[in-house]
């Protein structure tokens, strides 16, 4: 998903685009209702990604992007990566949040039932 030079670099401006972050006190009804998640708890902080993190933001919120794939060798910190940014986004998005673990799975027909 990012490049060597995005790595170093800041954000591209024109991705600065943001969903807008629901708002419990003008809308009553988001503040009784329960977040829809099956994510863990996370039980320590995430540590110098703070440059991946805003731009995952960036990009999930964009309206014209559908899905974001992250993809590097085993043990980088991907999922790590993607349950944090999930863990902070879970109030955005109406129909909640939902990690699905694919990593146990050698055969692509498995995925839809995952």
């Amino acid at each position: 998903i990012f490049s060597d030079n995005e790595w170093r670099t800041p954000p591209l401006s024109t991705l600065a685009t943001k969903r807008a972050q629901p708002n419990p006190l003008s809308d009553p009804g988001l503040s009784t209702r329960p977040l829809q998640h099956n994510l863990r708890a996370q039980t320590t902080r995430l540590i110098g990604r703070e440059w991946a993190v805003e731009r995952l933001r960036q990009l999930l919120g964009c309206e014209e992007v559908r899905l974001v794939t992250l993809v590097g060798t085993g043990g980088s910190g991907k999922t790590r990566l993607a349950i944090h940014i999930a863990n902070e986004l879970v109030g955005t998005f109406a129909q909640g949040v939902w990690f699905v673990a694919l990593a146990g799975l050698s055969n692509p027909a498995q995925v839809p039932m995952s």
